[in-house]
């Protein structure tokens, strides 16, 4: 496997088809658009901006209550209107960069609290404005790559963004050719998948990022080149071959082979689409990734999916099992609808290593005060099959 960071064996569960079956759930209450931004906090989906039919740009947003299945409004974005952001999530708030409000590319980054409904401006990109990033959070930080800069010209660039400082870094700029478009994604680590080149040529490679050791590493390409896909917890739907070719397929990457499956989930039930929205959640009976809006034809499009993924593979989570509070400081306490006799427990971080092992008990707190802060997975056998639960440890 041509990954070099793994230091230890990765638990791997075994493949599962059991109910992985599209569900379509209430349209998004805003007006169809494409190319609109989303995060996730606990079991809540957020999902605003973007560009509306008739061409305009919004500002509004709307929340998604996944285990009520219900639509609520938020409050709108307090700057010009915008698509094209990239988001990511830390400590329980959501960040929204960049994306274009039309006549220019923007380098600002803006976060809301859940809390009380609110935004507030942060430190701007020390950088030119930039459009169609990808993003992803580590758990301590947030990182935006990739990207179209002014002059439409793509980048290769990822920056770092620390909220305790409110500060950006510059890091190790992704492998291959600059792109924009590329969707990223964190199984065992962080993601970068796709994109389009210079001449809007879809591609294909793919690269992981290891945070500690600020480097990235090859992975094994998707089947087919792609850009505007969208993708959360290995799992990537839709994009386009061009921009009249659009596709439904749905894909998963499984991190400890580094390979791709064609086959394992149903294409989207929704049909061909770029420029969509997905996300992942983790909660009883909820487990998937949940996905709609997007573009197809020149038509925009407002309907709301979830892929339902039963018991899962590999490293994903699975409704069987899941930990509490999520992010923690201190101790987790472990989920599940049915408890196994003395069960290990293993807990790995990003690289793959196993950080800690022991026997889990009913009801008791796991200690993770030591861990170092950033994003586990846990993980222990339910009749004889591995299943995982991803966490965050906050400082």
């Amino acid at each position: 496997m041509p990954r070099t960071t793994i230091c230890c064996t990765i638990l791997t569960g075994c493949l599962t088809t059991h109910a992985q079956v599209w569900h379509q759930l209430p349209d998004f209450p805003g007006t169809a658009r494409d190319d609109a931004a989303s995060f996730v906090i606990g079991t809540t989906i957020h999902v605003g901006t973007g560009m509306e039919v008739g061409w305009g740009l919004t500002n509004d947003w709307f929340r998604f209550d996944a285990i009520g299945s219900e639509w609520h409004p938020m409050a709108p974005l307090p700057a010009e209107p915008r698509q094209y952001c990239s988001t990511f999530t830390l400590h329980d708030k959501g960040y929204l960069f960049g994306g274009t409000n039309g006549a220019q590319d923007l380098n600002e980054l803006w976060e809301y609290d859940p809390s009380d409904d609110s935004w507030t401006q942060r430190a701007s990109l020390p950088a030119q404005g930039r459009r169609a990033c990808a993003a992803f959070s580590d758990g301590v930080h947030g990182h935006i790559v990739t990207g179209m800069v002014s002059g439409d010209v793509p980048t290769r660039e990822l920056w770092r963004y620390d909220p305790g400082t409110d500060s950006w870094v510059q890091r190790a700029p992704l492998p291959g050719v600059p792109r924009h478009r590329a969707a990223a994604f964190l199984t065992s680590a962080p993601i970068v998948v796709g994109g389009a080149d210079a001449d809007n040529a879809p591609l294909a490679d793919g690269y992981a990022y290891d945070a500690a050791l600020d480097q990235w590493t090859t992975i094994a390409d998707m089947p087919e080149a792609r850009f505007s896909h969208r993708a959360a917890e290995g799992v990537v739907v839709g994009g386009a071959t061009s921009f009249t070719n659009e596709h439904a397929d749905t894909w998963y990457h499984a991190y400890s082979s580094d390979s791709w499956s064609e086959v394992q989930y149903p294409a989207f039930a929704g049909g061909p689409r770029r420029g969509a929205v997905a996300e992942w959640i983790t909660f009883f009976g909820l487990t998937g990734i949940y996905t709609g809006l997007g573009l197809h034809a020149n038509e925009r499009y407002k309907d709301w999916w979830h892929l339902d993924l039963g018991m899962g593979i590999d490293t994903h989570p699975a409704p069987a099992i899941s930990v509490h509070p999520n992010p923690a400081h201190t101790s987790i306490t472990i989920n599940t609808v049915r408890w196994p006799e003395d069960p290990t427990v293993h807990i790995t971080d990003m690289q793959g290593c196993t950080v800690r092992t022991a026997i889990a008990q009913r009801g008791v707190p796991l200690d993770i005060g030591d861990l170092a802060p950033g994003r586990y997975a846990m993980t222990m056998a339910l009749d004889g099959v591995p299943v995982s639960a991803h966490f965050i440890k906050l400082p």
